[in-house]
């Protein structure tokens, strides 16, 4: 455990001195879901922190991770900690824990600040614990899947745009309509799942187990395409 948090803790001093990386992980989500929360309807708080929740796990978690993998990947230091005495487990414990700890305190300042400008309480709080925990073991598994096609941290800004796309328009997709009304195949989507599960929140009439489900089914996708294809030391 103590090489685990030493790996934890020298991971955020790298990012820390990358420029880029910390603004992904650090300003975007924390401006634009800001942003949202300023233009937050009455009624639809709901919506807001969904859309926020969806900005933190893609930003934060999913682009950062993506451009962090391949970075250290092509250093080789991705192989240098697998010839020692961390499993692959472990590694990867230490180089995502510290950006699943800041989407936690980002998603929970975002929360905050909508808070104070006029969004009431959620009604199902513990909602927001699930979609914490299957949301960003979601975007780290789908990380993991991207780097195997991202040669270097300068190719992730292509690289994850595709799932970038389709978790933003899916988030968009399933808010269109109340969470009774949402169907299995926007359940299907990774930003439908997530956005519908923090939503019921503030809202009723839908059910937790479809987008829990819908989140589980995307994490299992990005481990078997990681499982298949994803190296631990640049392709020749």
């Amino acid at each position: 455990m103590s090489r685990v948090i030493a790996l934890a803790g020298a991971e955020v001093r790298i990012l820390l001195r990358n420029k880029l990386v910390c603004a992904t992980a650090l300003l975007l989500p924390l401006g634009l879901g800001a942003l949202i929360a300023t233009d937050g309807e009455p009624g639809a708080w709901g919506d807001v922190v969904a859309m926020q929740f969806v900005f933190v796990m893609l930003f934060c978690v999913y682009a950062t991770a993506t451009t962090s993998l391949a970075a250290r990947r092509r250093q080789l230091v991705l192989k240098r900690l697998r010839s020692g005495e961390l499993s692959d487990l472990q590694i990867l414990a230490g180089l995502l824990s510290p950006l699943l700890i800041l989407a936690a305190v980002q998603s929970a300042l975002l929360l905050i600040c909508a808070v104070a400008l006029g969004a009431p309480l959620p009604d199902r709080p513990l909602t927001l614990v699930p979609a914490y925990v299957f949301g960003s073991v979601m975007a780290a598994s789908l990380a993991l899947a991207t780097t195997a096609f991202t040669a270097s941290a300068e190719l992730a800004q292509i690289t994850v745009a595709p799932v970038f796309l389709a978790a933003l328009a899916s988030a968009t997709w399933v808010l269109s309509v109340t969470p009774d009304a949402a169907s299995w195949l926007m359940h299907l989507t990774p930003g439908g799942a997530l956005a519908d599960l923090v939503r019921q929140g503030w809202e009723d009439g839908g059910h937790l187990l479809p987008p829990i489900a819908g989140l589980i089914v995307w994490t299992g996708i990005g481990y078997e395409i990681a499982k298949r294809r994803l190296t631990w030391e640049p392709r020749r």
